[in-house]
């Protein structure tokens, strides 16, 4: 069976003009600006605040609060924009996106959230994949 077939179409998948990378900004003024709430376990199946749907949910990594993304309901979203939180987390994939700057952003600050979802996730630490310097993550 030749790659096309083990993934389930006939189409050619090399053809990488229906793929392109997606390239998260290594900093930006929001996360510069961020205080990090006391936090030490995230629950990745928790339910969206306003609506109660378990499917596709962000932290709100300002003030810990979990809703739904844009294909549910868009409750991160109003909450991003109400409450001017532009930082929140993907239970998904565990990528954070900045809604003011329309970019996925991977700092190391962003390391301790990221891996307490990680750690709920799969139950293993995440990889530092930042380099060898370790920062506090405190400031």
């Amino acid at each position: 069976m030749d790659l096309a077939g083990a993934v389930g179409g006939t189409e050619n998948v090399a053809d990488d003009s229906k793929y392109y990378a997606v390239y998260p900004k290594k900093t930006c003024a929001h996360l510069e600006a961020l205080t990090f709430p006391e936090i030490n376990k995230i629950d990745t199946k928790a339910p969206c605040h306003e609506c109660g749907s378990t499917q596709e949910n962000w932290l709100c990594i300002h003030c810990n609060g979990v809703f739904c993304g844009r294909y549910i309901k868009e409750h991160m979203m109003l909450h991003s924009l109400e409450k001017e939180h532009p930082l929140v987390l993907s239970f998904s994939d565990l990528s954070v996106w900045c809604y003011p700057c329309e970019s996925y952003i991977d700092n190391p600050k962003l390391y301790n959230v990221k891996n307490l979802a990680h750690m709920d996730k799969f139950g293993d630490q995440l990889v530092w994949s930042y380099g060898q310097n370790v920062i506090d993550m405190k400031n």
